[in-house]
Order: structure tokens, then C-alpha cells, then sequence
């Protein structure tokens, strides 16, 4: 552990600079000893002053005055000797006193940016200019001083931050025991418990739709269903729209395709074979949006009994070749006019319209249909 005189605060023992004021431990830092080392440093101190001790007696002892019992006869002691004056001494010349010099303190090495030497965690403080990791509550960088201030901060994970979410407890003032009863039976209990059942539900529901085809098909179609009943809740009445172009995958020869779409009941589309699912297909020259359409079942006048009469109908939206939507519509068994709805129509420029089953005839295999008016909403 390292000390900064400056301001106080402890660093570890591999840091360079304070955490706190920024400075230069190797100036300011005061390292602080292991507490096992502390006896053998008292033990070395007291050593040396009983030698100090010892030694200060021995001294003691020699100069210590001759008792007057025990002084013998002063003529009996000899005269001391003078000691002869061996004449001027010669004095060397002294150097001159050198001039004060200034002293520059020494500067850190420069830093360079490098890989940090501890693990990051969530709220660490990464140095703009060496790139050491740093605690979020340090202020200068351990490695090279810098401020941290403007310094990056390692994002915390999302997982974490949820778990974080859900870990959140209520601070209670010192002194302050809470109530000991059930948790679910409270308010902050029962959201608590409401909030992870939607976040679980949530959860399942998303891995649902994006591993299930068949979730996602169901999924899409509640949404449009969703949209298109807002839109004509709120949109203008639907306007007429003919197509450009009107085939189909069979056809009698006095009974082709485009006579399904001429707006004349006196005509019909019919086909030879109604267990073949024939199809029309309908271009239009822009995007349309198909809300609904007028059809008129069956052959016209008497021969509506004659032929078959189309019952399920399959309908596919194209924009190019990219399928835009699917519906599917079923017609009722009359040679009135009928009007039925049409979704998920928006943005096609081609329709296909295929036969799915059918009405029999007891006369003949095929099928008709006298006339098919779409309408679209602008």
C-alpha cells in the first residue's frame, strides 16, 4: 500500500500516480511496511540502545575523577609533559564555494499506449493516453497520471443491466428493520412479479417467432388484419380498378379469361376441369391496394346450373416477383351479386387467383364465373 503525502489517499502497490491529486507517487509516495515486520524493527532499535547505553559507561568510566583517599602525594607525580610549539603551520588554499545550481525535477518517462494490466469491469475508466484500465473512483490514471475526466467508460452488458434491474432494493435509513411479511402480498411485490412474468413472456414469445415459420405466418397475419381494419375504419370509400391484362392456366374457347373482368354478366370465364384448381391472373400497370371486390358466381342466365361454380378461392399479391400477401375468400352458392372483402392487398401489381374447390355440377366437370370487380382504397 502507497501513500500520498500530498493529499492522503491510499494506492496500491503498483500504481504510479495518485488516484486522488495526480501525483508522482515515486516524489510524494510513502510506502507503508508489512505490519510482521514491525517487532524485528522494534527489537533492532532497542539493540542499539543498550550498545549506545553500554558504550556511554564505558566512557563514563574512564574519565571519571580520582577519589581524594586514594590520590597519592603530589611531588610524587611526575611533571606533565610540555609539548614543543613545532612552528607556523602551512595552510593549503581553500576552493572556492561552488555557485547554487538549480535542480530540475525529474520527469516521468513518457507512456505509451498499451494493452491495460487488469481485467475491465462494467464502469471502468479507460486513459485516453495509455489505455490502462482504472476504477470508476479514481480520478488520475494509476499508469501514466493523466486525467480521467474525458476518459471512456466500459458499457455495461444488457443482461446485466437487467439482472441490475431486478436487484434493485428499497434504502431504509439507519436503524430502520423492515417488516417481516410476505413479499407477493404487497404492491412493489405483485408489479415486481407482473413485470418478470411479461419479461419472460416477452422473451418466449420472440424465440417463438423466430424459430417457428408457422408463429411468424399467424403472427403477420394478425398484425395486417390489425392494420387493414384501422385503415378502413378511418380511410375513404374504395375506388373501382381494372387490371390491364387478364389470363388464365385453362379456358373453353368461347369462354376466355378476360370475360371474367369486362363488368358484363351476360359473359363468363369458364375452364374444362374444376378438380384441376385453374387459376386467373390478374396485371395491373401500378400498385393497388385491393380492399374488396363484387363477384358474380357461376355461368350466366340459364347456365348457371350447367357448370360448376368456384367456392373456395386462394388469392396471392405480387409486387414483381416478390409475394406481397395472401388471402383467402369463400363465395356462396347464388347468381346474385356478392361482395366480398380482400386483404392484404397492399402494394401488388399482379394477382392470382387460384380455384381451390368448387361446387359440383351434375352436367358437366367444369366451372365458371361470371364476373370479378376489384375495388381499391387511394
Amino acid at each position: 500500500m502507497i501513500v500520498c503525502r500530498s493529499c492522503g489517499s491510499h494506492n496500491a502497490d503498483g500504481d504510479t500516480f495518485c488516484g486522488s491529486c495526480g501525483n508522482y507517487l515515486e516524489w510524494t509516495g510513502e510506502k507503508l511496511e508489512p505490519a510482521s515486520a514491525k517487532p524485528a524493527v522494534a527489537e533492532s532499535e532497542q539493540s542499539a540502545s543498550e550498545q549506545r547505553a553500554s558504550e556511554q559507561r564505558a566512557a563514563a568510566a574512564l574519565v571519571a575523577p580520582v577519589p581524594p583517599e586514594a590520590d597519592p602525594d603530589p611531588q610524587d607525580r611526575p611533571a606533565p609533559a610540555i609539548p614543543t610549539s613545532p612552528g607556523p603551520v602551512e595552510r593549503k588554499p581553500q576552493p572556492e564555494p561552488l555557485p547554487p545550481q538549480s535542480v530540475r525535477p525529474r520527469r516521468p518517462a513518457p507512456v505509451v499506449t498499451a494493452p491495460p494490466t487488469r481485467r475491465l469491469r462494467p464502469d471502468d475508466l479507460i486513459c485516453g493516453d495509455c489505455g490502462e484500465g482504472n476504477p470508476p473512483t479514481r480520478r488520475f490514471c494509476s499508469r501514466c497520471g493523466g486525467s480521467l475526466q474525458t476518459a471512456d467508460v466500459v458499457p455495461t452488458p444488457w443482461w446485466r443491466k437487467i439482472l441490475r434491474f431486478f436487484q434493485q432494493r428499497r434504502v431504509r435509513p439507519a436503524g430502520a428493520r423492515p417488516k417481516r411479511r410476505p413479499r407477493l402480498l404487497t404492491l412493489r411485490g405483485l408489479t415486481a412479479a407482473f413485470r418478470r412474468v411479461l419479461l419472460v413472456a416477452a422473451l418466449l414469445a420472440g424465440l417463438l417467432y423466430a424459430i417457428s415459420p408457422s408463429m411468424r405466418g399467424v403472427v403477420n397475419e394478425r398484425v395486417l388484419a390489425g392494420k387493414e381494419w384501422v385503415e378502413s375504419a378511418i380511410s375513404q370509400n374504395p375506388v373501382a380498378v381494372r387490371p390491364i391484362s387478364t389470363v388464365a392456366t385453362a379456358q373453353l374457347p368461347d369462354h376466355a379469361a378476360e370475360l371474367a373482368t369486362d363488368l358484363g354478366n351476360n359473359t363468363f370465364w369458364a375452364a374444362p376441369d374444376a378438380a384441376a384448381q385453374p387459376t386467373l391472373v390478374l396485371q395491373f400497370d401500378r400498385l393497388t391496394r385491393l380492399v374488396r371486390a363484387i363477384v358474380v358466381n357461376g355461368g350466366s342466365g340459364d347456365e348457371f346450373q350447367a357448370l360448376g361454380r368456384p367456392r373456395d378461392l386462394h388469392m396471392v399479391y405480387f409486387d414483381g416477383e416478390i409475394v406481397t400477401g395472401t388471402f383467402d375468400v369463400t363465395l356462396e352458392d347464388k347468381p346474385d351479386k356478392q361482395e366480398v372483402k380482400f386483404g392484404r392487398g397492399d402494394g401488388a401489381t399482379r394477382v392470382e387467383i387460384q380455384v381451390m374447390s368448387f361446387y359440383r355440377s351434375p352436367q358437366s366437370p367444369g366451372l365458371a364465373l361470371s364476373e370479378i370487380e376489384l375495388f381499391e382504397r387511394r
